[in-house]
C-alpha cells in the first residue's frame, strides 16, 4: 500500500492537471483493499483530484465505509461544531 501511495503521488506531480489515474490490482494476499485505500489517501491530499472514482474503486474491492471514512478523516480531519452559549 505504501508503494501505491507513493506511485500515485509521484504520478500526480508528473502528469498534467485533470489527468485521471486508475489503479488496477489483483486480490493477492488480501492487499487490494489496502492498495485502494492508499490510492484514496494520495488522492485526498491533492485538491484537484475527483475522489468519487477512488471511493468507488475502494468499494468495489470491498473496503468498508468505516475504512474509507477513516482515510478521509486522517487527511481532512473531523468536523467539530462550534457552539457558543
Amino acid at each position: 500500500p505504501q508503494k501505491v501511495y507513493e506511485t500515485i503521488k509521484m504520478a500526480r506531480k508528473l502528469l498534467p492537471d485533470g489527468t485521471h489515474i486508475r489503479l488496477h490490482t489483483h486480490e493477492t494476499a488480501g492487499v487490494s483493499v489496502a492498495c485502494y485505500l492508499a490510492a484514496l489517501e494520495a488522492g485526498c491530499k491533492d485538491e484537484n483530484v475527483n475522489l468519487m472514482p477512488l471511493i468507488l474503486d475502494a468499494v468495489r474491492a470491498y473496503a468498508t465505509e468505516g475504512e474509507i471514512c477513516g482515510v478521509m478523516r486522517k487527511v481532512f480531519g473531523e468536523y467539530q461544531a462550534h457552539t457558543t452559549l
